[in-house]
């Protein structure tokens, strides 16, 4: 039969830290917590946005990437997505329906629907304040060609960044012709394969 004895302090009476101190211990408890506190601290506003959704990030120096506290994705600093959206050409404009290029369906399956409900729903009601001249100027050049007029109109009428809004420009110009496509569809099984495209 085993004996456990409890001090005055209701610890085990052989490891209470005020009956019994360690001097190693503490030390090495308090140099994890310095240590914790050093790495917390390391977190600055270097400037940087979520690729994702566009919020604003807290960033280490030391690091090529940062996490999303929001939508919990990850991003390059240096590195873009790599999706190539394609121009819209003018017959399309006038179909009754458009066609659904490969990187647009890749866009929404693996960026656009990670991104929480609630922030999509903000990122579209800002991009609702601009589509239509958005729309008007993008019909003849893209926002690289834009003049810093034009830039500073739409950027003033949103809370998005320039960057955003220069990689994503023709996702939100196909979204406003097709705008029930940023919906995450349900799943259909084709051919005995589950698939949302």
């Amino acid at each position: 039969m085993i004996l456990i004895e409890f001090c005055e302090h209701n610890n085990l009476s052989n490891t209470c830290s005020i009956c019994c101190p360690n001097p190693e211990k503490a030390g090495r408890k308090l140099i994890e917590r310095a240590h914790t506190n050093q790495e917390d601290r390391k977190y600055i506003d270097e400037g940087y946005r979520c690729k994702y959704c566009d919020l604003e990030v807290l960033t280490k120096p030391s690091r090529r990437t940062y996490k999303c506290s929001v939508c919990l994705n990850l991003s390059h600093k240096d590195r873009e997505p790599s999706y190539e959206f394609p121009r819209l050409e003018e017959p399309e404009y006038y179909r009754p329906w458009l066609l659904k290029p490969a990187d647009i369906l890749r866009f929404r399956r693996e960026r656009w629907n990670k991104i929480p409900d609630w922030r999509q729903q903000e990122i579209l009601e800002d991009i609702a304040n601009i589509i239509n001249v958005w729309k008007f100027y993008n019909e003849s050049r893209s926002w690289e060609e834009y003049n810093q007029n034009e830039r500073n109109w739409l950027l003033r009428r949103v809370k998005l960044s320039a960057w955003y809004l220069e990689f994503y420009e023709y996702w939100f110009i196909f979204l406003e012709r097709r705008p029930g496509f940023c919906k995450i569809p349900k799943k259909i099984n084709h051919r005995g394969v589950w698939t949302t495209d």
